[in-house]
């Protein structure tokens, strides 16, 4: 991926600058940041959520480093860290 594509993901400027207004749908931006987010070891999930009334991101990790690189916000969306641990499928 390159730079400007990373930058277009995140909803930066190309003066580094976020844009801080929401560019797309919530819908939109679970899926932009499904395929930004599941290639980055320590995140677990990515889906809808809500905070403090208002449509979020909201990002499962397993690692504790990983929640603290990710952005504040993504294409005008807050981004909340859930520390869930590693997601693994129940047996019967």
């Amino acid at each position: 991926m390159t730079a400007e594509q990373t930058r277009w993901l995140l909803g930066i400027t190309s003066k580094g600058h976020h844009k801080g207004y929401q560019t797309m749908d919530i819908d939109k931006a679970v899926d932009l940041a499904v395929a930004w987010l599941d290639e980055i070891e320590g995140v677990e999930g990515v889906a809808q959520g809500e905070s403090n009334g208002k449509a979020c991101i909201t990002v499962f990790v397993s690692l504790k480093e990983t929640g603290k690189k990710l952005p504040a916000s993504f294409h005008g969306f807050k981004v909340v860290i859930d520390e869930s641990g590693l997601f693994s499928a129940e047996t019967p």
